[in-house]
């Protein structure tokens, strides 16, 4: 998963996100590009109120989940002794 943001860091995102896909297709690593913007987290957090077009998935929040979970923080394990 590669994440992008609002403003000035999406154009280095732009610029460096075709390297990073083609080093995961080469390593046969799937890749899909998520919105951590700023707006998507407003979306994200006022689903409630928005029709389904609207609504943005809580991208943060899951990465969030993901880092603490223990197939993922057993793997960082040695770098966080």
């Amino acid at each position: 998963m590669y994440t992008y943001t609002d403003e000035a860091p999406m154009l280095a995102t732009h610029a460096f996100y075709p390297t990073i896909q083609a080093f995961c297709k080469h390593a046969s690593i799937d890749m899909e590009l998520k919105d951590i913007s700023v707006a998507a987290r407003v979306l994200a957090n006022f689903n409630d109120f928005l029709t389904e077009e609207q609504k943005e998935p809580d991208t943060l929040g899951d990465l969030g989940k993901l880092r603490t979970s223990p197939s993922f923080s057993s793997l960082n394990s040695s770098t966080t002794s």
